[in-house]
């Protein structure tokens, strides 16, 4: 993978612009020089202001540095998602399988994403067990959401419609019940007005 000095210099070519057109005001000419050579490293705000002079954001910067690539998160995000759509379950369990213990904490969360998808597939309750609750901990805990959460909202769906027929029923004899229920009781007590807002929007349209 190239430095995104050269990512940046081979942008720069592409569109038509000159360094005077991109760093003037925001680096000096020898310092983008040694920038788009890779000898210098620049940065996150100068490199935001460059961007804006060349007109991409930075998730395009990113996909073009990685070769017209998406990232790690949504290359694993599309392969669940197309497994789910296509009904191939035997390959979701085996993704599921290979990767819910996995390194990376963005593995492990879409493995439990999976995992909801599976059993909200045919299961007409799903309960909090240690393969669902990581992706709920996960929008259950973060103060904002950003895009990377949103991919994820769907989850919610089913673990609020078990907890309204849960709220109808006696829990006792389900030895999930309690627990589901005072974590979509935490979840609804930590939503920021955002989340509370996208809640409503995608119960909405799943109704």
């Amino acid at each position: 993978m190239t430095n995104i000095g050269e990512t940046i210099h081979q942008i720069r070519l592409s569109k038509g612009l000159t360094q005077q057109e991109v760093y003037s005001g925001i680096i000096s000419r020898s310092f983008a020089s040694r920038f788009e050579s890779s000898a210098n490293d620049i940065g996150a705000s100068k490199l935001f202001a460059i961007l804006d002079n060349l007109a991409i954001s930075a998730d395009e910067l990113r996909f073009i540095h990685q070769n017209y690539q998406p990232s790690a998160y949504d290359q694993a995000l599309w392969t669940i998602r197309h497994a789910y759509e296509t009904l191939n379950f035997p390959a979701l369990a085996t993704w599921i399988r290979e990767h819910r213990h996995s390194p990376h904490a963005y593995e492990q969360l879409i493995a439990s994403y999976a995992s909801i998808l599976m059993l909200s597939y045919d299961h007409r309750s799903i309960g909090i067990t240690t393969t669902t609750q990581p992706a709920f901990d996960h929008l259950r805990q973060a103060k904002t959401w950003t895009l990377q959460e949103l991919k994820l909202v769907p989850v919610l769906i089913p673990i609020i419609a078990i907890h309204r027929r849960l709220g109808r029923a006696n829990t006792t004899d389900n030895p999930y019940g309690r627990q589901l229920c005072q974590l979509s009781n935490g979840l609804g007590r930590s939503l920021s007005r955002q989340q509370r807002l996208t809640r409503f929007l995608w119960i909405t349209i799943s109704n």
